[in-house]
């Protein structure tokens, strides 16, 4: 065939040209406006559809008796929570322990602790890490989850919390490896004459911790740098010159 030759359309070509009525039009257009209204649906995020695919997902949750991932958790506000929660307990006639009162009702957060992948993540860290003193921060754990949650976390490691100085749930837990690391917790008074009895105090100690390593952690009530020191001034106090010196004696350092 030659460039100018005619070229005759192959009628079972997909390519080839085809007549189509304007009804046939009509119709496709009509077929397609249909799908608009989903659309204009998704479009806005409408709350009711939105609620009704998240049951859906934690229906196949309970369905097959399994927890939520932490990030899934962290997705679920306060209704679809209780909904999860309700469910379970419906199907499988037991309460949802993992999930208990891993809601925060203050700010809507799912906290992470209580929930137990988070548990294993931390786990995790530790030992990657190949660490001997962790801090977890803001767990809101419960007191009756506390003690079996920190033997999963820790394991028989020392720990502590400041479980008794919060009601809404603990939110500072310190885990530690005694046989790696000394830990001191400390809160110090608002005067400089009964501070000096916690410096001896610590000076005593290193004897006992000799050259081990060894932390400190918590309030001191006195500041180590003028630059943060509350009552101003261009100079150091004699309290801060004490703690100054205290610190030097037991040879640790802010690490703040």
């Amino acid at each position: 065939m030659t460039p100018s030759a005619e070229r005759i359309p192959n009628p079972m070509s997909p390519k080839s040209a085809r007549r189509v009525s304007k009804m046939t039009v009509e119709k496709i257009r009509m077929s397609a406006n249909k799908y608009d209204f989903f659309e204009e649906i998704e479009d806005s995020e409408c709350p009711e559809i939105q609620q009704r695919n998240e049951k859906d997902i934690v229906d196949k949750f309970v369905k097959n008796q399994r927890q939520p991932s932490l990030e899934v958790s962290m997705t679920w506000n306060t209704v679809i929570f209780k909904y999860f929660k309700d469910q379970w307990e419906e199907k499988w006639k037991i309460d949802c322990p993992e999930m208990e009162d891993v809601y925060d009702e203050v700010n809507g957060i799912a906290q992470s602790v209580c929930n137990k992948d988070m548990q294993k993540d931390v786990k995790r860290f530790i030992t990657d890490e190949k660490l001997s003193i962790c801090a977890v921060v803001e767990t809101h754990i419960k007191e009756k989850q506390i003690k079996k949650i920190c033997e999963l976390v820790f394991g028989n490691w020392n720990w502590c919390s400041n479980m008794k100085e919060s009601a809404k749930g603990c939110r500072i837990i310190i885990g530690w490896n005694e046989e790696d690391v000394s830990v001191m917790l400390v809160h110090s008074t608002n005067t400089g004459r009964e501070r000096k009895v916690l410096w001896n105090t610590l000076k005593r100690y290193k004897s006992i911790v000799n050259d081990s390593p060894w932390v400190l952690m918590g309030d001191w009530n006195v500041s180590l740098h003028i630059e943060v020191h509350s009552g101003g001034g261009s100079c150091k106090t004699s309290d801060m010159i004490d703690f100054q010196e205290c610190l030097n004696h037991i040879e640790v350092e802010d690490i703040n």
